[in-house]
């Protein structure tokens, strides 16, 4: 994942009893994680854990600079969910939906349509390949707007403070150790 995953502690994830094995690293674009899930996979590392969940956030490094719309990115989205199948057969692939991003009067016309739009293909992408999607985006607003209790007062910043962090963090926990119906099980 990006930036937003890599600032979650694993090991508080886990909370002593799950192993968590975070590979995300900041900056990452959709290609990047592919080629860390591929690396991953690669290393061996993965021998010595049964992987039945994998936890993807992307999207944000791709759309920022996109003044033209993101459906060129519904194709990549799918490749890597895919690909993510692929390696962990037994892994239920869990996609995040973007946060809400600072808006200025420079990027305020195609950064709200950007993000969600995404949220609509991450849905879509979702839907189609059996994975499951994490709604985020509306627990970080407040009004409409970018809630500014979870988020710096810096128009620059795109991360979460500590406060968000945690709501994100919450997210995630309940996910990892969540023992609740799953309509996509065979059994």
């Amino acid at each position: 994942g990006d930036s937003f995953l890599a600032r979650l502690d694993a090991a508080r994830l886990g909370k002593s009893r799950k192993k968590v094995v975070n590979i995300a690293k900041g900056g990452s674009k959709i290609d990047d994680v592919l080629r860390a899930i591929k690396d991953f996979k690669s290393s061996g590392d993965n021998v010595k854990y049964l992987i039945d969940q994998v936890f993807v956030c992307v999207g944000t490094n791709d759309i920022r600079f996109c003044r033209n719309g993101v459906s060129h990115l519904k194709g990549q989205l799918f490749g890597l969910v895919r690909n993510i199948k692929q390696h962990f057969p037994y892994a239920k692939v869990f996609l995040q939906s973007l946060l809400p991003l600072p808006i200025t009067n420079m990027n305020r016309n195609y950064v709200i349509r950007n993000v969600l739009d995404l949220n609509r293909i991450i849905y879509h992408v979702c839907s189609h390949e059996r994975a499951y999607m994490i709604n985020v985006f509306g627990s970080f607003l407040s009004y409409g707007h970018r809630n500014p209790q979870l988020f710096p007062h810096s128009l620059h910043d795109i991360h979460p403070n500590s406060r968000g962090t945690g709501v994100l963090a919450t997210f995630y926990i309940n996910r990892i150790h969540e023992r609740q119906f799953d309509p996509f099980s065979p059994n």
